[in-house]
């Protein structure tokens, strides 16, 4: 029975150190996502705000393209953080 207490008692700080380092890195990574998609959410309630400027001035086009390039920030990330997974594991 001493045996186990040991080992648990070594244990234990090392899973809380690598839960909490888990959590900062999660944190990090919705951080990306949430900035990506507030800004490209920013970007689409101006263009509907002013639907008639942007009509007029023939910008739908325009203001399509820099909703998918704010979008496509967040995806790269996405995409290079699965893949980082994926091979860390492997």
């Amino acid at each position: 029975m001493p045996k186990l207490s040991g080992v648990a008692l070594i244990f234990t700080p090392v899973m809380l150190y690598v839960a909490f380092i888990e959590g900062r890195v999660l944190g990090a990574e919705n951080l990306v996502e949430k900035e990506s998609i507030e800004k490209s959410c920013n970007l689409a309630v101006e263009a509907l705000n002013n639907i008639r400027t942007v009509a007029s001035l023939g910008a739908e086009e325009r203001f399509m393209e820099l909703y998918h390039e704010e979008l496509s920030e967040s995806h790269r990330y996405e995409i290079l953080l699965v893949l980082s997974k994926y091979f860390r594991i492997r």
